[in-house]
């Protein structure tokens, strides 16, 4: 197809996302980040977009001492700039110091770029349990995407040119990306249905 309809295609470039669901809670907001209490002592934190956060909500109802299980959703979180979430990370840290055994993280194989490096450093410095698909995202991977225009060639193109690496896990780590603890698909019946079965299983003991 023509370039520029392959762009306008395309969009920004990042993964695509599942279209807005509101019987779904990881589909219906489109604000960055949503906090909710679900039934059993069992926060939920949806964090759509790598940006700031704004934790107040969170932490202060951890620290009210009702919360026993914090479920960290990355679904659909193609990334964003991974100097921003900083405040999560540490509220993530503390609750799983001080709950061993209670932190789920949801991925999918749109979690992608900066919300790849929140998870992996999440990996890396609790005990959390990850459910869901294997994330679209690596560990280490080379970034920040200069586009080089090459105009004199016989076929005139546009390359991306990483420029930066980032290293989130150890240097050797083989792995390609995080596969989940629980893996759960993504299905059209459960979309089509309003079914969650991946929350569903971070709900379960």
């Amino acid at each position: 197809i023509p370039f520029d309809d392959y762009v306008a295609w395309l969009g920004d470039g990042t993964p695509h996302r599942l279209p807005a669901n509101d019987r779904l809670a990881y589909l219906a907001d489109p604000e960055p980040m949503t906090v909710r209490e679900l039934d059993g002592g069992v926060l939920y934190v949806r964090y759509r977009n790598v940006v700031t956060p704004s934790t107040s909500l969170a932490r202060e109802l951890v620290e009210a001492g009702t919360v026993r299980r914090l479920v960290l959703d990355l679904r659909q979180n193609p990334g964003g700039d991974n100097g921003t979430y900083g405040s999560l990370l540490e509220l993530i840290q503390d609750f799983a110091e001080e709950h061993p055994g209670e932190l789920r993280v949801l991925i999918d194989r749109v979690t992608f770029s900066a919300a790849s490096n929140l998870a992996t450093e999440i990996e890396g410095r609790t005990d959390a349990v990850f459910i869901g698909e294997p994330m679209a995202g690596g560990l280490n991977f080379w970034d920040d995407v200069t586009q080089v225009r090459m105009d004199a060639l016989p076929v005139p193109m546009q390359v991306g040119v990483s420029t930066r690496y980032w290293e989130f896990a150890e240097p050797d780590d083989p792995r390609l990306t995080i596969e989940p603890d629980v893996l759960v698909e993504a299905t059209a019946e459960d979309f089509l249905a309003g079914r969650d079965p991946v929350l569903e299983a971070a709900l379960r003991d």
